[in-house]
């Protein structure tokens, strides 16, 4: 593979989103991805997704597979809330099984992750909620879930730290 594959058009002269794009022929595409002990190559997110947290390079798709596993759990998505004194804090939004979930659905959800991650991985906050934005894909659109913490601000489940400050 190389540069400007066959049957790639050639992109007009003028400078763009999709000019910036390309880099010496090459198409960036801010996926994020790891080889592991045999070459394959896993996706692990992408570049404008990713959360730093105090430092740390926080992986939403990574705590997004952990709350996915949970039997509690419909539909889940993860991104990085600000916050002034750490960068971003990871947030999750998330979709449960029943239309009544326990009320300590949130701390619980955020202890199982716990127990699988780092501790600068851990998530900070739950947001339960009925439905998370979706594209006409079925994608998530995690940029609305982005505003919709500027805008409402603190509401959901704040989960405190009792380690790694």
């Amino acid at each position: 593979m190389g540069p400007r594959p066959a049957g790639r058009r050639r992109l007009p002269q003028r400078p763009g989103p999709d000019r910036r794009q390309f880099i010496d022929g090459w198409l960036r595409t801010s996926d994020l991805g790891r080889f592991d002990d045999h070459g394959n190559l896993y996706i692990v997110g992408r570049s404008k997704d990713m959360i730093i947290y105090k430092g740390y390079n926080v992986y939403p798709v990574h705590l997004e597979e952990i709350l996915g596993s949970h039997p509690d759990v419909v539909q889940c998505a993860v991104v990085g809330a600000p916050q002034p004194d750490v960068g971003e804090i990871p947030t999750a939004f998330v979709v449960p099984r029943t239309t009544d979930p326990a009320p300590d659905l949130a701390e619980r959800l955020a202890a199982f992750v716990a127990e699988r991650v780092a501790p600068y991985q851990r998530i900070r906050e739950v947001r339960v909620v009925d439905e998370l934005p979706l594209t006409a894909a079925g994608k998530v659109l995690k940029r609305e879930l982005r505003r919709q913490l500027t805008r409402q601000g603190p509401e959901g489940a704040r989960i405190e730290e009792t380690t790694h400050r």
